[in-house]
Parts: C-alpha cells; structure tokens; sequence
C-alpha cells in the first residue's frame, strides 16, 4: 500500500511541479546536510542515563523552520500545512512521519538560546 500511496504522491506533486514550485528552486541551493551539522551539536543530549541521541537525525527539522518562516506560518499551522500540502511534503521528501510542532518548537527554541539563530 506504501508504494500506491508514494506513487500516487509523485504523480501528483509532477502536475504542481509545473505550476513553478519555487520550494524546489530553494531546495537546490541551500545544503541542508551542512545546516544539520551546525545545528546538531545543540540537538544532541549526552547524558549518562540516556546516552547519545539526536532526536530526529536528518534535516526535516531545518527544513520545517524555512517553511514556517517563508510562509509566515504559526507552531499549530505549521503542522498542519506539512501534512496537506504536496509542496511541503515533496520539500520535506515525502517522509513517513514528520515531527510534530512542538518538536520543532523546541528546536526553534533551542536554536534562540545558544544563538545559532543568528549563525550564518
């Protein structure tokens, strides 16, 4: 049933594609990989009761705070738009399951604190 349902996502973000999708333009010029890597060291909680964990080990994170911000989209928006949206979703790349706001929330929140908000 995956298969369908990636299937049929594709084929539908092919006939938005064609409606100029500037999230694909930005997604090709930001190196997503390198932000992640700024912003993982704060995200990484080494304790010795639970030792190493990233939380969500990839780029969706960054990705969902571009959005908010391109968007000017509110935490509870937020999560509703990445979830309806075929843009987003493909933007995102189609990942099974998306964190939830306060998720992202917390990362935002993080991110103010040590000033890595303010990284360039």
């Amino acid at each position: 049933m995956e298969l369908l349902v990636d299937f049929a996502l594709q084929e539908r973000y092919k006939y938005v594609e064609n409606l100029s999708d500037r999230l694909r333009e930005f997604a090709l010029i930001i190196d997503w990989e390198l932000l992640w890597k700024i912003y993982m060291e704060i995200y990484t909680n080494t304790t010795s009761q639970r030792g190493q964990r990233t939380g969500v080990k990839n780029v969706l994170l960054v990705k969902m705070l571009a959005l908010q911000s391109m968007y000017g989209l509110s935490d509870p928006e937020l999560g509703q738009q990445v979830n309806n949206k075929i843009p987003f979703l493909k933007f995102l790349g189609f990942h099974k399951k998306i964190p939830y706001r306060f998720t992202v929330c917390y990362f935002r929140e993080k991110l103010v604190k040590t000033g890595k908000d303010k990284t360039t």
